[in-house]
């Protein structure tokens, strides 16, 4: 093992922790601290509005009174930033005189960092204590809204409708219970003891203020032409004319649905998943979704925003300006990615 002194390790950490201070700029927009109290209270100080669903196609359609809606960042939610809103939302609280959800946190965020000091207990103690004090003063600004993918799969498009339905496995009526993993949640330990599943939670169980109901995908007739054209090409290539079954037709037909969600506080740790991660309840309301034709969201279908703003008129396009630049800011890499 390679001597360090603890000046270095200083160094090295007042680093990570302007970096992380300057990173976390951009998340003073449309983030607030979950505090852990009663969820209707919760709700009862929300300021936003809901839309109400639209009862032919089960599903919102935009309207001249929700293009006020608010915008906001939802964070890609991988197991560095989920680790971020555990803060957030006081799971883990700094009173705790144990030290071993903030040496978690540093495994999580800064492995070659804790690979190098923690064997020290000198050294480890003050960067133990740095970052504890870093937690103090920026979990306010951790992120809590987070967008979640969920595939779909479309079966029939309905010319009067004016929609595809969804194929029946794939059909959402009323949930309010959601189970969720992080993006990368297969992500490698980072020292040989450190297990998994003896760690944060990977997965997520969102609860809903309000089931959610998706039957449709409301979509033009030009666009579902065009979508069923593109989902036949692979079919047409692998299998003869013989071959192109409707069932296999209807298996190409994906789609993938973006949740957009705001998180307000955790509920209970509900033990380790059949993914072998641990798995926590957390109190939610989905402010809105997205349909779109691929995972890496090139087509939009469609969308909605349940929260709209209570002033009238648009979002100021000089502030929108500033949310496009933030999400480009937050694809780059950094602690939080």
């Amino acid at each position: 093992m390679k001597k360090i002194t603890f000046i270095a390790a200083s160094k090295k950490l007042l680093l990570l922790i302007t970096t992380i201070c300057l990173i976390l700029g951009g998340y003073g927009v449309g983030t607030a601290m979950a505090k852990q109290v009663d969820f209707e209270a919760l709700l009862k100080g929300y300021t936003g509005k809901f839309i109400q669903s639209d009862k032919k196609n089960r599903a919102t359609k935009i309207t001249a009174e929700s293009e006020a809606s608010r915008s906001y960042i939802y964070e890609e939610p991988t197991v560095k930033n989920i680790s971020h809103l555990f803060w957030a939302v006081g799971l883990y609280k700094l009173e705790d005189e144990i030290d071993k959800d903030i040496d978690e946190f540093m495994r999580i965020n800064e492995c070659e960092i804790y690979k190098d000091y923690s064997t020290d207990e000198m050294e480890w103690s003050e960067i133990t204590e740095a970052t504890r004090g870093f937690l103090r003063d920026n979990k306010e600004d951790f992120p809590t809204r987070f967008e979640f993918i969920l595939p779909l799969k479309l079966k029939d498009y309905n010319d009067k409708r004016q929609a595809f339905e969804l194929q029946d496995a794939y059909k959402i009526e009323g949930l309010r219970r959601f189970e969720v993993y992080a993006t990368d949640f297969k992500m490698p330990q980072c020292t040989y003891d450190h297990r998994i599943d003896k760690g944060y939670p990977r997965a997520l169980v969102l609860e809903f203020s309000r089931p959610f109901t998706l039957l449709h995908v409301p979509m033009s007739k030009k666009m579902a032409i065009d979508y069923m054209k593109r989902k036949m090409m692979p079919v047409n290539k692998r299998f003869e004319r013989n071959g192109r079954t409707r069932e296999r037709i209807l298996s190409y037909r994906d789609a993938y649905l973006v949740l957009k969600v705001k998180i307000f506080t955790h509920g209970k740790l509900l033990g380790v998943t059949s993914k072998g991660v641990n798995t926590v309840q957390m109190l939610s309301v989905l402010e809105g979704f997205e349909i779109y034709d691929s995972k890496d969201k090139e087509k939009l279908f469609f969308t909605e925003n349940y929260v709209a703003s209570q002033s009238k008129g648009k979002l100021n396009k000089h502030l929108k300006t500033q949310y496009e630049l933030l999400r480009l800011k937050h694809k780059g890499e950094g602690i939080f990615h």
